[in-house]
């Protein structure tokens, strides 16, 4: 039943619906802005890897329904290598590019109401643009009306650790392909292990749980910030031989008590359960399909 609800939401929601589109580019960055009919209430950016084909086809609600509720969306490519997790400002310097063009352009949408998510590796970016532009570091001043992440890997020293010894496991049903090319792009990117760079690791992740709250989360205590997980210990045990320390629940948790315990007033931690499913209907907890995408849009739109 459940897989015949997914497949059935997913076709509904590949309907193209009429499409007002525009394209971004500087020389390493590219954007596709998707606008709704009249007034235009605020920005939500999603930054991917790829771009979609055009015209774009949605495989889940979240966008059609933004747009439905007067939100243009900005879907973004910054990565200069996958995975990218903003490891350092190149990244946020170029979203930051893609978002003045817009601006330029689109005087009648209010900065001031953009708001920034995603899953995985793109919620991390996510926050760490939040991160930027809470730091001053924005060359145009923006700042974030509101975070969403789904699932993101926020701990660097920890996402090593568990690559290696997921890597010293060799089991055949593990993420072994993941695992080598997470190690490779942190051994590279911050010349070393963590052990051998410590500060650089602090410093290109949201949150590390072995070092001090405060300086970490204080450039994230002025903005909105909803974080949502799947906590399914069974599933990683089963499916990829993980443990639960293993997953990025662990980060996910420990940020959001960092959050609270260093006075964030609006911060939310959503933990759902049997929601994660893949597009083919394979149960898989790290999967957009954990977000309640209507109760995320009226999020955003409490901010505004």
């Amino acid at each position: 039943m459940k897989h015949t609800i997914l497949l059935l939401a997913l076709l509904f929601s590949l309907t193209s619906l009429s499409q007002n589109i525009e394209r971004y580019t500087t020389s390493s960055a590219e954007g596709i802005l998707l606008l709704p009919e009249g007034e235009v209430l605020g920005l939500i950016i999603r930054d991917f890897s790829e771009l979609p084909e055009l015209p774009v086809r949605y495989t889940y609600q979240f966008t059609p329904l933004a747009l439905q509720d007067s939100m243009a969306v900005f879907v973004t490519r910054t990565s200069a290598y996958y995975p990218d997790l903003y490891l350092n400002d190149d990244g946020p310097k170029r979203l930051d590019s893609l978002l003045h063009q817009l601006f330029e352009k689109h005087p009648e949408i209010p900065s001031k109401n953009t708001f920034i998510g995603g899953i995985s590796a793109s919620g991390t970016r996510a926050l760490r643009y939040t991160e930027y532009c809470n730091s001053g570091k924005s060359m145009y001043g923006y700042k974030m009306k509101g975070c969403f992440a789904v699932d993101p890997p926020l701990d660097l020293e920890r996402f090593f650790q568990t690559c290696v010894k997921i890597l010293e496991r060799n089991h055949e049903i593990s993420n072994i392909w993941e695992c080598n090319l997470i190690t490779e792009t942190l051994l590279t990117h911050l010349e070393g292990t963590p052990s051998e760079q410590y500060d650089k690791y602090v410093d290109a992740s949201v949150y590390s749980y072995s070092s001090p709250d405060e300086p970490q989360i204080a450039p994230y205590l002025e903005t909105p910030i909803i974080l949502i997980h799947e906590p399914d210990v069974e599933w990683w045990v089963e499916n990829r031989m993980a443990a639960s320390a293993e997953s990025n629940m662990t980060d996910v948790s420990a940020f959001y008590v960092a959050l609270v315990s260093q006075g964030h007033s609006d911060a939310t931690l959503i933990n759902t359960r049997d929601r994660g499913y893949d597009v083919n209907g394979n149960r898989k907890p790290h999967s957009w399909s954990i977000v309640n995408e209507p109760e995320l849009i009226d999020w955003i739109k409490s901010k505004l």
